[in-house]
């Protein structure tokens, strides 16, 4: 039993000290777990193309995707055109001519959802897949003014179809400007890791906001990624969803 005053004062100060400590410790944690994410992912999908003979599965690709628009039970992924077509199945396939496709999605809870194709551009490598269930996820806005050169970005990507629950990669790198890719093309770049299955994936700038999405890489340098232009971006989502 503590008899002496200053013992039993040095004691209780102590004490509640520690708890004191030990409570804003806890509420640290707390709002640590329960920051809100800095990058949309939860707009970010990932895509998959199954084609058919018949109704063999004669091959999968998987790439990336984001929600651009959303309507009711109705939601619009935006993604890379060659993704929803046949030009690189004869190759992946062999002889065998695929006579079908099926498209699905996976949200960031690894749920799959069918999807269909609405568009595909004749110009751009864009298209847009709709998908009619209870797929709840919000969509991302589309920048009102391009990048600068220089400017920071960021990107979400399932990178040869590295993705699951809760779980998707991220990166962040800079704009390098605009370039012709072959007469006439123009595209952008970005100083960003990329890998098969990046085709597709949204790339933000520091709002959020979207400004572009990954179409090729680079032969012999994985750390550059060529996407559409946000000009491109704009005429294709205005002329298409209205947005």
């Amino acid at each position: 039993m503590l008899k002496n005053p200053l013992v039993l004062f040095l004691f209780v100060l102590n004490l509640f000290g520690c708890i004191e400590h030990q409570c804003a410790r806890d509420t640290e944690i707390s709002k640590q777990t329960s920051k809100k994410s800095l990058l949309p992912i939860e707009s970010f999908v990932k895509v998959e193309q199954i084609v058919f003979k018949g109704k063999e599965a004669l091959d999968s690709y998987s790439g990336s995707g984001s929600i651009v628009k959303t309507e009711e039970d109705t939601t619009f992924v935006l993604t890379a055109k060659h993704l929803c077509s046949f030009e690189l199945d004869l190759v992946a396939v062999g002889e065998v001519k695929p006579t079908s496709q099926q498209m699905f999605i996976y949200d960031l809870e690894n749920v799959i959802h069918e999807a269909t194709i609405i568009n595909k551009s004749e110009t751009y490598d864009f298209c847009i897949l709709q998908v009619d269930s209870d797929l709840k996820r919000p969509a991302i806005s589309l920048s009102k003014s391009p990048p600068t050169l220089a400017e920071r970005v960021f990107n979400i990507a399932a990178p040869v179809g590295i993705f699951g629950k809760h779980m998707v990669p991220m990166y962040q790198g800079f704009y390098s400007g605009n370039f012709e890719i072959s007469p006439g093309v123009e595209m952008s770049g970005f100083s960003i890791p990329t890998q098969t299955g990046s085709s597709g994936s949204p790339i933000f700038n520091e709002d959020m906001e979207l400004i572009s999405i990954i179409l090729r890489k680079t032969k012999d340098f994985e750390n550059f990624a060529i996407g559409g232009t946000h000009q491109q971006l704009k005429e294709y989502l205005a002329s298409n969803l209205n947005i």
